[in-house]
């Protein structure tokens, strides 16, 4: 494969990549109420029971959050000063709702 061809794959490879960890917010058709359990976690076990399904996140982004078989595995909002809680709440339910993974339409 040819430096040119390596290098591009390689850049695919990591939006994709990038693609699955974002904190964008769902289209409109996902953020109805729904029936979840909230597992509340440390960093460390967030990253153990995520990581395995979705992956490392690329350098300098981090797992905060996943929504797992009707469930969502997120850190204690006790430790939020601001309504970033609310979006990641916001993102993950949406998950549960039929949000793929990929955060298509």
């Amino acid at each position: 494969m040819s430096d040119l061809a390596s290098a591009a794959f390689a850049a695919m490879l990591t939006a994709a990549s990038a693609a699955l960890f974002t904190d964008a917010r769902p289209p409109e058709r996902f953020q109805s109420p729904a029936v979840f359990v909230l597992e509340v976690r440390t960093q460390a076990a967030i990253e153990s029971r995520c990581q395995p399904l979705f992956g490392v996140p690329p350098a300098g982004m981090k797992t905060d959050a996943c929504a797992v078989e009707g469930r969502v595995v997120a850190p204690n909002p006790c430790d939020f000063a601001s309504e970033r809680y609310a979006r990641m709440l916001c993102h993950e339910m949406a998950h549960v709702n039929g949000w793929p993974p990929t955060h298509g339409e």
